[in-house]
Parts: structure tokens; sequence; C-alpha cells
């Protein structure tokens, strides 16, 4: 016969089985390592409002924007841990959830959750990543670190 000896021998049911194994393993880690995401949008009512403090965790990109609002977007991204371990850390504990304090005409926007310690899930750290966008209306200025003043 032609062709390459050892697939024409009954080993040829081992290769295959060895190649389905190696495969599964592989796609099994492949999906147990994959990471979760999910993206969080708030708003927040600046009318009455003329100073706006931020007491935010972890890095916040501002950006100016021609609206009356100050909005919030948080992309939370969490490698190994299944998808309800998300769930359960923004439904339930709300740890990425802003709270806001109106005193007066000035606005505190603070984290819920202002400590973060490391998720585990099955005595193993997941690995997590949060990148918080935030949208202040151009009618404000930045007065000072996390500061913004709306101009008369």
């Amino acid at each position: 016969m032609l062709g390459v000896p050892f697939f024409n021998s009954p080993n040829k049911h081992n290769l295959m089985r060895w190649i389905f194994l190696v495969s599964f393993i592989t796609l099994m880690q492949t999906a147990m390592s994959a990471q979760n995401e999910k993206v969080i949008h708030q708003a927040f009512d600046l009318a009455g409002i003329d100073n706006l403090s931020l007491d935010l965790i972890g890095e916040v990109e501002i950006e100016f924007w021609a609206g009356d609002n100050a909005l919030s977007e948080t992309k939370i991204q969490i490698w190994d841990a299944p998808p309800h371990v998300l769930k359960f850390f923004v439904e339930e504990k709300k740890r990425y959830e802003i709270l806001e304090a109106r005193n007066g005409t000035g606005m505190v926007l603070s984290a819920n959750d202002p400590l973060r310690d490391p998720i585990r899930y099955k005595e193993t750290a997941c690995f997590e990543t949060v990148k918080l966008r935030l949208f202040v209306p151009d009618s404000f200025d930045k007065v000072g670190a996390g500061v913004y003043q709306r101009r008369k």
C-alpha cells in the first residue's frame, strides 16, 4: 500500500484518540480562562450643580461633552471565573456602582466599593480590569485634582 504506514496500522485509532484528547483539553483550558466582560452605564443629573468632585478609585478617563448630565461608562473584565461571579459582583455586591451625594450646589461622585479586594473563585485569584470613562459637560472646567466647576 502507498501512504504513510502509521496511518494504515491499528495504531491509527490510538493516534486519533490522542489528538481528540489533546484538542478537548486545549478547548477546556481556553474556555475556563476566558474573560467575562460587562459594561455599566450610569447618568447623573447636574441641574443646579455648580461644583462636581470625584472620589473614585482606579484610573478615570475624563471626557468633556456637549450634554447637560454627567455619564459614566465602566468596563469590567474578569478572567479565570465563570460568568455568574461577575454577575454577583455587579448586581448583588454593586462593586462597580458610582454613588452621588448632593450638598447644595455641589455633588460628589464616589465609588460604592472603595477598597475592591481581589476577587477569588474556588481558591483562585481572578484577574480583573476596570476602565472608567466619565463624561463631564463641557460647561465645567477642571479646577483641581478630581474637582470641576461650572463656568459662570
